[in-house]
């Protein structure tokens, strides 16, 4: 099945929408285990709505033991975008999307949650995935919860 036929998909942009309508500098957020999804329906909603996507798996500084991001320099590209006299949204997705944004003090304005129905192995991250869940609960503060098929 190609991502694009998942109905699940057709109903984030259905939940989106009136959101992202203003065209304002909101910032919306996809969190969920690793491997459920999330950068392929950022990468889908980007592209669908035309707006800029921040994988912050790309901002994780190695060797750090855990997930640590750049935090400096995820702000300044969320503020480039969100910010200035044409602000425009920004989809942020990771695992630990909600922790992040705390620390920069930026609320999501949407918050999507995928998972998937299989059991994914997070490996020698899941310690730190659980006491992420268990503080911010980031499946129960989801405005939208998408279960997407396990992978043909």
């Amino acid at each position: 099945m190609r991502h694009t036929e998942y109905p699940q998909y057709a109903q984030a942009v259905a939940a989106l929408e009136p959101v992202l309508d203003a065209r304002d500098g909101k910032v919306i957020a996809i969190g969920g285990w690793p491997h459920s999804g999330k950068t392929t329906l950022g990468r889908y909603l980007a592209w669908q709505f035309n707006v800029s996507l921040v994988e912050t798996d790309m901002f994780i500084i190695p060797n750090r033991g855990g997930i640590v991001h750049r935090e400096d320099e995820v702000a300044r590209v969320i503020e480039h975008r969100i910010g200035g006299a044409y602000p425009n949204p920004v989809i942020i997705e990771g695992a630990t999307v909600l922790k992040l944004l705390s620390r920069l003090n930026v609320k999501p304005d949407f918050t999507i949650y995928v998972e998937r129905p299989e059991d994914h192995d997070a490996g020698n991250l899941a310690a730190e995935l659980d006491v992420y869940h268990k503080e911010f609960r980031p499946r129960e503060a989801a405005d939208l919860i998408l279960l997407l098929p396990e992978d043909d």
